[in-house]
């Protein structure tokens, strides 16, 4: 069911108190100590004062509130076909297809209506209460228009996955096999695929990888002749630990707030699954559940892997601690880490929130594809 059809007059009303009382009063308080670390930092202001926007809407509204604010990712998807495809040398046909469960759909963006030769399945991020911003989607147009200049025809699958207000883990791992299935019987090979995502859907893609790795009991198999060509996350979402010392460091400066998410977690994975995996070291529901032998057959799934962080974010300490155990455990698999400097959680959609004409983040996550392209 459209869960915005479904908001009630009594939360629409409970929405307009919280923007009119609850969110400014919250601003006022997250704006003066973000400030003040920015400023002892050297960041930049009027970017974490972004963060500082996005971080209080996610304290303030309920994740039902956040989904009507938002619209849905198929509104969010044909709005920028509409608006952007043109402008970006893009196809402007709106292309939705409904997958085999008969209820996902798969949203394509291409440069020409013929089938591309490489793929990219996107994941999209949010805490799975969030929907898909035009930001993503700008990421599929700088990938495809990068991958031009290897003479390769690239395309973007948009996963519009369920949100937990919709159904809980591991629906949305059950969906992303649907995709990658989907892609595989129109004839692409595993070495022409790429997928990824950022924080929740960087942590979807870990999930699919795990699942080709060590099938889930829940989730259909999926066969592949190889490895995929590769991986990206970006700032991924790994561990449901609050204790780290990024955590402490920069919970008043980053773009996620540090309250919420335990409840995100227990929201999203019902508990006694968690328990259970998390007892027997299995990393589909948190790849940092699972120990190194978990890992050790990624290179047989994924031939490259790009990870990313924020040197600012809190989420810095959990994803170096992945990308060790990865190089560690899967030397086989070319794993490439960056952290960046000065940068928050997922600040490249940051960059496309505040309509920068430079994305640094985006433009290496650009040349890692074409380096891979090339090869």
């Amino acid at each position: 069911m459209d869960v915005i059809r479904t908001v009630s007059l009594g939360e629409k009303v409970d929405l307009l108190a919280r923007l009119l009382f609850y969110v400014p009063l919250i601003f006022t308080r997250e704006t003066i100590k973000t400030t003040m670390i920015a400023v002892q930092r050297g960041l930049p202001v009027k970017e974490y004062m972004a963060a500082t926007v996005v971080r209080t809407l996610m304290t303030c509204l309920t994740e039902r509130q956040m989904l009507y604010l938002n619209g849905p990712t198929s509104q969010t998807y044909q709005t920028w076909i509409e608006k952007e495809a043109k402008t970006r040398n893009l196809c402007p046909v709106k292309d939705t297809v409904i997958l085999v469960d008969g209820t996902t759909k798969l949203h394509w963006i291409r440069r020409t209506e013929e089938k591309a030769s490489k793929v990219v399945l996107l994941f999209h991020g949010g805490g799975y209460y969030i929907p898909i911003a035009p930001g993503h989607l700008n990421w599929c147009s700088s990938i495809i228009n990068a991958s031009g200049s290897t003479k390769k025809n690239m395309a973007a699958a948009v996963l519009e996955y369920d949100l937990t207000t919709q159904a809980k883990y591991p629906r949305q791992l059950q969906q992303a096999t649907f995709a990658l299935q989907h892609l595989l019987k129109l004839g692409y090979q595993p070495g022409d695929i790429f997928i990824g995502g950022d924080s929740a859907g960087g942590h979807l893609s870990l999930s699919l990888l795990s699942h080709l790795m060590h099938r889930h009991p829940s989730v259909p198999s999926v066969d592949i002749s190889g490895p995929l060509a590769g991986a990206f996350l970006i700032s991924p979402w790994v561990n449901d630990d609050c204790s780290t010392a990024s955590f402490k460091e920069n919970a008043w400066i980053d773009m996620l707030p540090h309250k919420i998410i335990p409840g995100v977690a227990t929201f999203f994975i019902p508990s006694h699954i968690r328990k259970a995996e998390s007892d027997n070291k299995q990393g589909w529901s948190m790849a940092q559940d699972a120990n190194g032998d978990w890992w050790r057959t990624l290179a047989d799934v994924v031939s490259n892997v790009y990870i990313t962080a924020g040197e600012q974010e809190l989420f810095r300490d959990h994803v170096v601690i992945l990308a060790d155990m990865l190089r560690e455990h899967a030397p086989k698999c070319k794993i490439r880490f960056e952290l960046g400097v000065g940068e928050g959680h997922d600040h490249m959609l940051l960059w496309e929130m505040l309509h920068y004409c430079e994305n640094p983040a985006l433009r290496r996550l650009d040349e890692w594809f074409v380096t891979i392209l090339q090869e």
